[in-house]
C-alpha cells in the first residue's frame, strides 16, 4: 500500500482497529455496515488499513481488495481495480503474487473464468473509450466474485473523494447504486478531505447516508504521541513539561512528531548526547523546519507547490493562506490583507476549501495545522523577505518566534479552565460557526460570570440581551451523575435559557450522552472545544 509516512500505526487507534474488526465479523453473519474513516492527511489512515488488510486476509472467510484512488486517471484506475481484486483472491488461494499483469490473469482463469470475462469486458469498454458503462462493469466485478468463490468481500477505497474526478458521469451515483446491490461486499472508504467527503455523502450519496458508518480519524492524543516517541527514540529524553509544548506546535501529528524527533536524533548524534531541553528543542526546530534541507521545511514547501494557481502565480493563494496564518480568519480581514474586493477573496477562499486546504466553519475560514501556520509566518515569510544571501536575519527571527510560542503556551496553559472558557466567549461577535455539522450562532455576550464549583465540574453564565447560556465545564469522564446534577440546576433557570452546554473534555459514557440529548444539553467534546478556540485565535486545551 502507498500513501502517506507514519511510523505509528496503531497507537491511540486500539478503538478504531476494534471497530473495523467487528464490522467484519459482522460481514460474516450476514449484516453489512460499510466504513468511512475520514481525517486529514499524515495522521496514519494508510497505515492503520495497511494493519488492518493484514488481519483481514489471514480470514479465508473474506476476500480482502485494496484499491488505491490517489492521482488516478481512468485508465491507472482501471489497472488498480482490476489488480487488486485478483491480487485479493489469490492471497485467499494461498498462490504467490505475480509480478506481470498477464501472468496473474492467466493463473486466475481456472478459478474465476466468469470473473476474468467481466474483466475482459471491462477492459473493452475502455479501450473504446466508453468510460460509464467500463466503470459500471468494474463495480460489479465484485458481485461476480462473490457469486464465483461463495466469498464475502472486503473492498478498501483508498481516497474515496478521488472517484470524482474520473472521465465517468456520475460516478458516485453508479457507485450508490452498486453498493445497494452487492449485499455481501463491505465497503470501506477512506478520505483525507473531510471537506470533500462531507459533500459526498450529505449530497451525493445522500440517500445512502445511512449505509456508511462515518469514523472520524484525528490526531492522537498527548499520551499516545509519548507512547510511540519512546518506542521509537528511547534515547532522547523529554522533559515532562516540554511535551506539552511540543504537542501545542505539533498539532499532535504523528508524522510531525516523528520528523521533529528524527531531528533531535541527528542532532544527538552529532553532539554526542541525547538530553532534550529548550535549546536542544530550538535547535531542532531550525534543522527540522527552518533550514533548506530540513525533512518539514521540504514537506511544506511541497504542499505550496501543489496550490492552484492564477494564471501561471500561485502567490494569491500563497498570500491568501498567510493571511489564515495571521489570523485573518474573516472575509473582510482576509481581503484587506490581500487588497482585493471582498468576492475575490471570498473565491480565493473557496478553492483553498475545495482543495482540502482551509476549513470554513459558519462565518470563518482557518488552516487547521497550527505547524504549518507557524511555518508559513516563520519562515515562508521571513525567507521571502530577508534581503541577506544567507537568511541570517530570518534566522534569528525564526528562533525568537520560536521562544515566544514557547512562552506564550506555557502561560496559556497554567491559566484556569473557567477563564480560558470565558476568555473564549468574550471573543463571541455574533459569529456563525460549525460544531458537528450544524450551525450555531455565537452571540455577543453583555455579562460572563462563574459560580462555585464543586470539583468535579465548572459552572459559567453569560446572558445576551435574548436570554443566558449556561455552561458546565467538565474536565473528568462525563458521568449520568453529571449530567442529572446539571439539569437539576437548570431547572431553577427555567426563563430565556437559550442554550445548556458541556464541555466535556474527558469524554463522556454513552448514557450520560443519551441523557444530555434528552435533556437537550448540547455537548462539546475536546475536539469539538479546541476547533472553536482555534477558530478564535486561542490555544487549545490539553486533556
Amino acid at each position: 500500500m502507498q500513501g502517506e509516512s507514519n511510523p505509528f500505526p496503531l497507537f491511540g487507534r486500539e478503538e478504531i482497529f476494534e471497530r473495523l474488526g467487528k464490522r467484519l465479523e459482522a460481514l460474516k453473519k450476514g449484516y453489512r455496515q460499510n466504513l468511512g474513516l475520514v481525517g486529514p492527511r499524515h495522521i496514519g489512515k494508510t497505515q492503520l488499513l495497511s494493519r488492518f488488510l493484514g488481519e483481514a486476509r489471514k480470514d479465508p472467510e473474506i476476500i480482502s481488495i485494496y484499491v488505491s484512488l490517489e492521482g488516478s486517471d481512468f485508465e491507472s484506475f482501471s489497472e488498480k481495480w482490476l489488480g487488486g481484486l485478483l491480487q485479493g483472491f489469490l492471497i485467499t488461494q494461498g498462490i504467490p503474487f505475480p509480478d506481470e499483469f498477464q501472468t496473474l490473469v492467466k493463473i486466475s482463469r481456472t478459478f474465476i473464468p466468469k470473473t476474468l470475462d467481466g474483466m475482459r469486458e471491462a477492459k473493452k469498454h475502455a479501450f473504446h473509450k466508453r468510460t460509464s458503462l467500463a466503470f459500471r462493469a468494474l463495480l460489479a466485478l465484485t458481485g461476480t466474485l462473490r457469486e464465483e468463490t461463495g466469498k464475502k468481500i472486503l473492498l478498501i477505497l483508498d481516497e474515496f473523494q478521488n472517484l470524482g474526478d474520473l472521465e465517468v458521469s456520475d460516478p458516485f451515483g453508479l457507485f450508490g447504486k452498486e453498493m445497494m446491490v452487492q449485499k455481501d461486499t463491505l465497503y470501506l472508504a477512506t478520505s483525507s478531505e473531510p471537506h470533500k467527503t462531507d459533500e459526498i455523502f450529505g449530497e451525493r450519496l445522500s440517500l445512502l447516508f445511512g449505509n456508511f458508518e462515518l469514523i472520524p480519524m484525528n490526531g492522537l492524543k498527548l499520551e499516545a504521541l509519548r507512547l510511540c516517541a519512546l518506542e521509537k527514540y528511547p534515547e532522547i529524553k523529554i522533559p515532562e513539561e516540554d511535551w506539552r509544548v511540543l504537542s501545542h506546535l505539533l498539532g499532535n501529528s504523528p508524522y510531525y512528531f516523528d520528523l521533529f524527533f528524527e531531528g533531535i536524533r541527528t542532532l544527538g548524534l552529532r553532539k554526542g548526547s541525547f538530553e532534550g531541553g529548550r535549546e536542544r528543542m530550538r535547535e531542532a526546530a531550525y534543522e527540522t523546519l527552518f533550514s533548506d534541507r530540513g525533512l518539514l521545511n521540504r514537506h511544506f514547501e511541497s504542499r505550496l507547490q501543489t496550490l492552484p494557481s492564477l494564471g501561471r502565480s500561485r502567490r494569491p493563494y500563497s498570500k491568501t493562506l498567510l493571511a489564515l496564518a495571521h489570523g485573518r480568519v474573516r472575509v473582510l480581514p482576509v481581503a484587506a490583507y490581500l487588497g482585493k474586493k471582498t468576492p475575490e477573496a471570498r473565491k480565493l477562499l473557496q478553492r483553498l476549501v475545495e482543495e482540502g486546504t482551509a476549513e470554513k466553519s459558519g462565518s470563518f475560514y482557518r488552516l487547521p495545522d497550527p505547524l504549518f501556520r507557524f511555518w508559513l509566518r516563520n519562515v515562508f515569510q521571513t525567507k521571502d523577505r530577508d534581503l541577506h544571501p544567507d537568511k541570517s536575519g530570518a534566522r534569528a527571527h525564526f528562533e525568537k518566534r520560536w521562544d515566544e510560542e514557547v512562552r506564550k503556551i506555557e502561560e496559556e496553559d497554567r491559566t484556569d479552565l473557567t477563564e480560558r472558557v470565558s476568555s473564549l466567549f468574550r471573543e463571541f461577535r455574533n459569529d456563525l460557526v460549525e460544531i458537528d455539522r450544524k450551525r450555531m450562532k455565537c452571540p455577543a455576550f453583555l455579562e460572563i460570570g462563574t459560580r462555585p464549583t464543586n470539583g468535579r465540574y465548572f459552572p459559567i453564565l453569560a446572558r445576551t440581551s435574548q436570554g443566558r447560556w449556561f455552561c458546565q465545564v467538565a474536565r473528568e469522564t462525563l458521568t449520568e451523575a453529571d449530567v442529572a446534577g446539571f439539569a437539576e440546576e437548570l431547572k431553577r433557570f427555567r426563563r430565556n435559557t437559550q442554550r445548556r452546554i458541556v464541555v466535556a473534555l474527558g469524554g463522556m459514557d454513552l448514557n450520560a450522552k443519551l441523557m444530555a440529548q434528552e435533556a437537550k444539553i448540547q455537548i462539546w467534546d475536546l475536539d469539538n472545544f479546541n476547533a472553536l478556540l482555534d477558530l478564535y485565535g486561542k490555544l487549545k486545551v490539553i486533556a
